[in-house]
């Protein structure tokens, strides 16, 4: 019940007005240190994946390709972040 709530109230606008200018200060903060820049990259998938699948419950759509797809493509970004960074 108290999941429902919260995945109601959540709204992706007010999620990424947040968190985008956290997450860049925190590159800028990290510019010298690739591993730390990493995990930053990797917080902000999980955030990604996270708000893509609450979209797609909302509306109902939410299917086990679509999961997948979005796993994929975080990982697929991740790896062509990585490459740069090194």
């Amino acid at each position: 019940m108290i999941q429902r709530l919260i995945i109601k109230k959540l709204s992706s606008n007010t999620i990424f007005i947040i968190t985008i200018p956290i997450l860049l200060s925190i590159l800028f903060w990290f510019r010298f240190a690739p591993q730390k820049q990493f995990i930053v990259f990797f917080i902000a998938t999980i955030i990604y994946l996270i708000l893509a699948l609450i979209h797609h419950f909302r509306e109902k759509t939410l299917i086990i390709e679509i999961v997948i797809e979005y796993i994929l493509i975080a990982i697929l970004a991740l790896v062509v972040i990585q490459s740069f960074l090194i």
